[in-house]
């Protein structure tokens, strides 16, 4: 009998340590790579040599769970946008434009820097068209895609959405960055329009617009459809998006803006900052918010990438590439983030950031290996993250940059950039990301 209780209890013992054993290995599994995705984990597509794959933008999941990657090309040496998109699986998805793919130089001279999916899966881009005067004349567009990769034509006019700021002047850019969707179907877009301000650069504005679910300025927005802050700021010559914006569940806008200012005069003297807005839901500025209805993030680096609204009502935002913020509802910093509401990167630039719904941010990082990590809903790194924190796509194989990311409805990452020694390769991949706190 007492051999009988010592059987069992070394049993039970081995039973539990196994299942704490299995506890800790899926619980620490986050950030790896999911082999059921792609092959072994990853997508991987090279582009047409005669496109030239130069970076990739953005990305979205649809409520389908299709994925869809915004890039750059440059067919003919001239920059044109792509969209790329994937089955949940990691398949191209053969039934979107050209076998998975649309390529926008059947529009001579859209950019576009943002992609944003309907419920009813039509994808709705924002970015600029080049007036080709021979001169920087760039104007404000907007353009909607039906599900199957083909223009909307009953989106604006012909499916295209286009503003002049600058009527009647040369070396006038305006063009559009990030983009949200209201309940109702209007859309919400923010952007900046620059003017060459002589000695010192440009002059930059930030520009909200809304417009209807089929394309045309609402003008119940700001009494003409679009927001433009007063004055602008002087600024050197960016390359990227420069503007996120997010709405809150009471209707009213978030705009941040990335910029320069050059120290006394001096182009050699170049210092980045970034602001944040609040809009009221009729497109005035919010004064309940940061006492003016902007509040200054302080210095960074380069690009406002992202604003996302947290399930508190706070704000998590991400700007000038080394700099994650939380926000009050009031607009101020929460102090109870990282060190008085911002996590500063110490060496490396962050490109974009995912926010899941226990509060924890995704990053990804601009490397040669993919990298990307995780933090905290209280800002500290998740050590229990993809190793001790952080996570690589392709294994962190050379030459793979991760660029965009998204989460998908199960919690899962998937994130987009490129790979190859010339970076000439659209890559995909999906991470675990579902671990509960």
């Amino acid at each position: 009998m007492v051999s009988f209780h010592r059987t069992l209890t070394l049993t039970l013992v081995l039973f539990v340590n196994a299942a704490i054993s299995f506890g800790q290995l899926t619980a620490n599994r986050d950030g790896k790579v999911d082999p059921s995705f792609g092959n072994n984990g990853i997508a991987a597509v090279s582009a047409d040599p005669n496109h030239d794959l130069a970076g990739v933008i953005d990305l979205e999941i649809a409520p389908d769970g299709k994925i869809v990657v915004l890039g750059f090309f440059m067919p003919s040496g001239q920059w044109a946008s792509g969209l790329y998109r994937f089955l949940p699986n990691g398949q191209l998805d053969t039934s979107f434009g050209k076998n998975g793919f649309v390529l926008l130089d059947e529009l001579p001279w859209h950019v576009v820097f943002a992609i944003k999916i309907q419920p009813d899966n039509k994808v709705v881009l924002a970015g600029y068209k080049d007036l080709r005067t021979g001169s920087r004349t760039l104007d404000l567009m907007m353009l909607r895609l039906n599900a199957d990769g083909s223009l909307d034509t009953s989106f604006g006019t012909n499916g295209i959405f286009l503003k002049d700021l600058s009527v009647g002047k040369v070396n006038a850019a305006d063009s559009l960055y990030s983009l949200a969707f209201q309940p109702d179907g209007k859309i919400v877009a923010a952007g900046t329009s620059d003017r060459v301000s002589s000695g010192t650069g440009h002059d930059r504005n930030l520009v909200v617009i809304r417009l209807t679910a089929d394309g045309a300025l609402d003008t119940s927005f700001s009494g003409q459809g679009m927001f433009q802050t007063p004055s602008g700021k002087a600024y050197g010559n960016l390359f990227g998006s420069q503007t996120a914006t997010a709405l809150q569940s009471d209707g009213k806008v978030l705009a941040g803006i990335s910029y320069g200012v050059y120290l006394n005069g001096d182009p050699m003297m170049l210092r980045q900052f970034s602001d944040i807005f609040r809009l009221r839901s009729d497109g005035a500025i919010d004064s309940s918010f940061s006492s003016d209805g902007k509040l200054e993030l302080g210095q960074g680096f380069d690009n406002f990438q992202k604003i996302h609204v947290l399930s508190d009502r706070k704000l998590r935002t991400l700007s000038g590439a080394v700099r994650i913020s939380q926000i009050d509802v009031n607009g101020t910093l929460d102090a109870d983030f990282a060190t008085g509401g911002h996590v500063v990167a110490a060496s490396i630039l962050w490109q974009s950031m995912s926010v899941d719904p226990a509060g924890r941010s995704t990053v990804t990082e601009i490397t040669s290996t993919g990298s990307f990590r995780r933090i905290l809903s209280n800002g500290d790194p998740d050590i229990k993250f993809g190793r001790v924190g952080i996570g690589t796509t392709n294994g962190g194989a050379p030459y793979t940059y991760a660029s965009q990311l998204g989460i998908t409805d199960s919690g899962d990452l998937v994130m987009a950039g490129l790979a190859g020694e010339f970076q000439k390769q659209l890559i995909l991949t999906r991470h675990f990301g579902r671990r509960k706190l």
